[in-house]
């Protein structure tokens, strides 16, 4: 009778520790992941300040030369945010952080729109147009980089 009692005192122990140990490694996955997320938007906050800076540079530049180049900047800056930014939206699902995949959904909508505006800022025929297109592509960078530091907010608590 005593053998029995041991055996299953020793089974609930070890399940016992399976579950704490499985609880562990979920747990330790989880913070690891959600880290991930947070280092992802930070990332992506800094490219989109990084694109919102020479956009602003573009608007202010005093040949169409050195709008161009720095509209070819900005969207350099953009397509490294935006090709983060799918990848952290995505993170944030499965870590099951709702708020912060949808924050960064939008960041990447914004991006695209700001890579776009980018775009036609460096195509532009005329030095207006092109400004008028770079103030365009900063104003949805800036956007995009908000909606990335709400994420990084969101993912923290």
């Amino acid at each position: 009778m005593e053998m029995n009692t041991t055996v299953n005192s020793n089974r609930k122990v070890c399940w016992t520790v399976s579950l704490v140990l499985c609880f562990f490694l979920w747990s330790a996955s989880a913070f690891a992941q959600r880290s991930e997320v947070i280092d992802l938007t930070n990332s992506i906050a800094e490219h989109v300040s990084n694109a919102a800076l020479y956009a602003k540079r573009a608007y202010n530049a005093s040949s169409f030369r050195e709008l161009r180049e720095y509209a070819r900047k900005a969207r350099l800056a953009v397509e490294d945010g935006k090709s983060e930014a799918g990848e952290a939206a995505a993170l944030a699902e499965d870590y099951g952080c709702d708020d912060a995949a949808t924050y960064l959904q939008n960041a990447e909508s914004y991006l695209n729109d700001a890579a776009t505006y980018a775009r036609r800022a460096y195509n532009a025929d005329t030095f207006d147009d092109a400004q008028n297109y770079i103030r365009k592509s900063r104003r949805a960078a800036e956007d995009a980089e908000s909606e990335a530091l709400n994420a990084t907010n969101e993912c923290e608590e």
